[in-house]
Order: structure tokens, then C-alpha cells, then sequence
């Protein structure tokens, strides 16, 4: 099975597609070809036919999945959503909404205050109201504005120069030390402003171009080619805090590894060696590989990596520098083969998340039983909430779901 991601799904009204299979059958009729539109609409069903088609034929997806996938069905996986109670009357009562534990949002920071005189007034002044009492300070009204700019300001600096009448010598102020801070002497794009460019970027999802006509909107346009040579200083400045990042990462006790399907638009399939046998394969699929790495410390380091490559592959490569004295890892992840380490010895530690994912699949088939399942599947939840509101060691932890969830 290829690794390539699903073509989207199409989303016609019951209209759109009475009208499409209309133009189908007027043209059948008459000989007639289609327009670029219905084309693109009959060739986007025949990929998703074919994917799903060769998805089922794999028999790695199930009905209900499928379902899903293609937005038929509602995604929840809760017991109370897939097997509703009946109500006293008999009838069946929705499931009742969760009850909301988001806590309040945060406040927000000030980043500069404004003090606003009266005019006229002054504090010991008599009052200009009653003519008798006077006037003293009193809280004041606090109103707090958002205002808009752009992402990127642009300042400009003026230094102070003096030269001799005598022997021409210049002599030149110094940059302030903010303003130092911010960017060595010379350098046009402060360290602050390429900090943005990459937030933006890689955080925000904006593209170089989009930010190039971002910032000509606000009369400071910035090339698409700068944006990116900043980004990229950005990223040789932290390569190093990322090389230690991964060295400690390797010597972790325990990680929890897992994937998800992602796009690089100008990635192709590529040639990459079988990690068991070494024979070159053609890969298509582009996952981004997250794994938390857990030090002896109780520290957690989190690192993503997005290419033609699994999970596996990922923890492969932190792993490849592992002190020969450290103690075997624990790795948390799905049972996928694909996920587990393929050069050291390990300790299995597989989801329970992605377990109970598997019975709810089959929900339709076996609804009885996996009901069953589901409602003692859920003490291990149950049991592990008493074990972080009772702040118990990994090894406290360990031992009450051993007593109590097996």
C-alpha cells in the first residue's frame, strides 16, 4: 500500500450533484465534453475511489472507519455518544455535553502605560462643582486599548558624528545598548525581527510570500527571498541548541513516540534503504515524527521532525547516540512494528489510547461486547486520574495499576 495521504473529500449538496449527473448524461447523449470543473470533480471521485478501494482491499481500515474519514459519521469516541441510554420514557436522550473545565483566559499583558492629566484641574484645587470641598487624588479609571501595527517596525538610528578640522579624524556615537541587544551594528534585521519572520513562518503558517505582502501593505515591504535568508539564520543560530537537544534526548529514560500525516509541496517520492534488510524502496508518505523524551530528571524534551520517514526512523536516529551504559528505554507508542527502535534493546510500553481506538471501530459489529469493553477500558482512566491527583512516582503509579487495572 502506498503512504501517500487521501485525496480530500468532496462535499456536494444533493442540487450540485442532481446537476452534475445531468451535465454527465446531456453530454453522454450528445457527445458533448465536459467543462474543466466537472472534470476536476469526476477525477477527484476516482482517487478517492481508488484509495479507499485499495484501503479496504489492504484490510487496514474498517467500514466504520471509513466512515469517518469521509465525514458520514460523527468522530467522537465516547462510550455515551455511541451507545446513547434510554431515557425513563423510553426514548433515547442525547448525550449530554462535557462539562467545561477551560479555565479563564489569561490576562492580558500590558505592554505600555499611558497616564492622562485633567486639564484644568489639580489636586488641593476647590471644586468647581459644590465651591467648597477640595479636590484630592482618587483611583483612577482604568481602560485597557488594543491598538494594531505591523509585524515588523522599522527604526531608524541616527549617530552622533564629530570630525576634526585639523586632521579629518571621525568620531561616532555607539549604538544604545537596547538597541545593541537587539542586533550587532550594521545588521539591518534585528534578532528580534527575524525571531518573527520564522514565528510567523513556522508557528503561524505564513508564507515568505504572504509575509512580503503583509508588510508592503503597512509600507514596509520585505522580499519574500529576505524572509527566508533571515529564517535561515534563525535556524543556524539554534542548530546547536537543537544538536544538544538531542544528545540529551538520548540518553532519556522513557519516550513517547508517535506520528501524523503532514505535506512538503515540493517533496517527491524518494529512494530510502529498509531499515531491517538495507534494500532502497520508493517512498512517498511525509509524517511529522514527535517523540518526548523523559531524562532521569523528570526534564522533557520534545522534538518534531517532519520528512519521508516514520516514527521509527525518528527514534532511530536519537538513538544512535545512546551512552552503552545508559539502562534500557521504556517507549511508549501504538503497536505499529514501524514505531519501534530497530538498533537497541527496549522496553514495550504500548498505548492504551490507540487500543481502545481499535474496539470502537468495530462498534457497529459488535456493539454488545464492545460496549463491555469500553466500560471496564475506562477504569484505567479512572484509576490513573487518582494517580495524578495523588502526585504517586512512576513507580507508585506502576504498582497501583498493577493491583488495580489488570
Amino acid at each position: 500500500m502506498s503512504d501517500t495521504l487521501p485525496p480530500p473529500v468532496i462535499e456536494l449538496s444533493e442540487a450540485e450533484l442532481d446537476g452534475l449527473i445531468e451535465r454527465l448524461e446531456h453530454a453522454i447523449a450528445h457527445d458533448l465534453a465536459l467543462s474543466v470543473d466537472d472534470l476536476r470533480i469526476l477525477l477527484q471521485v476516482l482517487l478517492s475511489f481508488a484509495h479507499w478501494h485499495e484501503r479496504l482491499s489492504e484490510r487496514d481500515i474498517t467500514l466504520h472507519k471509513l466512515r469517518k474519514l469521509a465525514g458520514i459519521v460523527q468522530s467522537s469516541e465516547k462510550l455515551s455518544h455511541l451507545l446513547p441510554k434510554p431515557s425513563s420514557s423510553g426514548k433515547t436522550k442525547p448525550p449530554k455535553a462535557a462539562k467545561s473545565n477551560a479555565e479563564p483566559p489569561p490576562e492580558p499583558v500590558i505592554h505600555a502605560r499611558c497616564t492622562h492629566a485633567i486639564e484644568g484641574l489639580q489636586k488641593g484645587q476647590i471644586c468647581p462643582e459644590c465651591q467648597r470641598g477640595k479636590l484630592y487624588k482618587y483611583a483612577p479609571v482604568t481602560l485597557l486599548r488594543f491598538t494594531g501595527q505591523s509585524p515588523l517596525v522599522c527604526n531608524q538610528h541616527l549617530l552622533e558624528r564629530l570630525r576634526c578640522n585639523a586632521c579629518g579624524a571621525y568620531f561616532t556615537a555607539e549604538l544604545s545598548p537596547e538597541a545593541q541587544a537587539d542586533g550587532e551594528a550594521g545588521q539591518t534585521y534585528g534578532y528580534s525581527a527575524r525571531a518573527m519572520m520564522a514565528l510567523h513562518k513556522y508557528y503561524a503558517g505564513l508564507p515568505f510570500y504572504r509575509q512580503h505582502t503583509l508588510q508592503q501593505l503597512f509600507g514596509t515591504p520585505i522580499s519574500a527571498s529576505t524572509v527566508f535568508e533571515q529564517c535561515e539564520q534563525v535556524a543556524d543560530a539554534v542548530q546547536p541548541v537543537f544538536k544538544a537537544l538531542m544528545g540529551q534526548a538520548a540518553s532519556a529514560v522513557h519516550y513517547h513516540l508517535d506520528d501524523t500525516t503532514n505535506r512538503i509541496l515540493n517533496q517527491g517520492p524518494t529512494q530510502k534503504p529498509d531499515r531491517k534488510t538495507g534494500q532502497l524502496k520508493t517512498r512517498s508518505g511525509i509524517y511529522t515524527s514527535g517523540v518526548m523524551a523523559t531524562l532521569a530528571s523528570r526534564a522533557e524534551i520534545l522534538l518534531f521532525q517532519t520528512n519521508i520517514g516514520h516514527g521509527g526512523e525518528w527514534i532511530d536516529q536519537i538513538l544512535k547516540d545512546r551512552p552503552p551504559d545508559a539502562p534500557i528505554p521504556i517507549l511508549m507508542c501504538d503497536a505499529l512494528s514501524r514505531n519501534f527502535p530497530s538498533q537497541i534493546e527496549f522496553e514495550k510500553s504500548l498505548c492504551n489510547s490507540h487500543a481502545r481506538r481499535e474496539f470502537v471501530e468495530v462498534f457497529e459489529h459488535f456493539p454488545d461486547e464492545v460496549a463491555w469493553v469500553l466500560e471496564h477500558y475506562a477504569l484505567i482512566w479512572q484509576h490513573d486520574t487518582h494517580c495524578q491527583e495523588h502526585q504517586l512516582t512512576p513507580a507508585q503509579r506502576l504498582s497501583y495499576h498493577q493491583a488495580h487495572s489488570l
